[in-house]
């Protein structure tokens, strides 16, 4: 029975690849299968880091870790994180329409929005979605004026 539940369990955990867009996302579900399954413990760690593919695993081969949750986190955010602040990605937002078409500015600026999100997310774990959506108006008008400025100098 314990066997079956581990699976049933592990499903709620997406592989994590080192893509600094999805960090946040893979740290809140490991953080759900902890809670779920009883916490830390060698078999509950040993499924997590089997979810780490690509330069994640890499990372946790080269670099050392304790072999707790908290250290594989750690290692985690420090190696496979986006580097910038909130306010460097807002202003790197701004200045994206100098250099880019209409169409690798929508997606560029769409990956940056999903970076500050992320950060508000691990600020704050506990955020509800309609404060998130709260926040996230503030950095939607400044993409939005920023398509906006764009289409006006095409």
């Amino acid at each position: 029975m314990a066997t079956s539940q581990l699976v049933d369990l592990g499903g709620l955990i997406a592989s994590y690849d080192g893509n600094p867009l999805t960090i946040y996302g893979f740290i809140r579900d490991v953080e759900r299968f902890m809670t779920i399954s009883g916490g830390e413990n060698p078999q509950n760690l040993s499924r997590v880091i089997s979810k780490i593919t690509g330069k994640a695993r890499e990372h946790l081969s080269v670099h050392p870790h304790d072999g707790t949750w908290n250290s594989v986190k750690a290692l985690l955010l420090e190696k496979c994180e986006d580097p910038r602040t909130v306010d460097m990605i807002q202003t790197n937002i701004q200045m994206m329409r100098k250099h880019s078409t209409y169409a690798d500015l929508l997606e560029r600026i769409q990956r940056e929005l999903y970076l500050i999100r992320g950060k508000y997310i691990k600020l704050n774990p506990t955020i509800n979605e309609d404060q998130l959506k709260n926040i996230m108006k503030v950095y939607e008008n400044t993409a939005r004026m920023t398509v906006y400025k764009r289409s006006q100098s095409i």
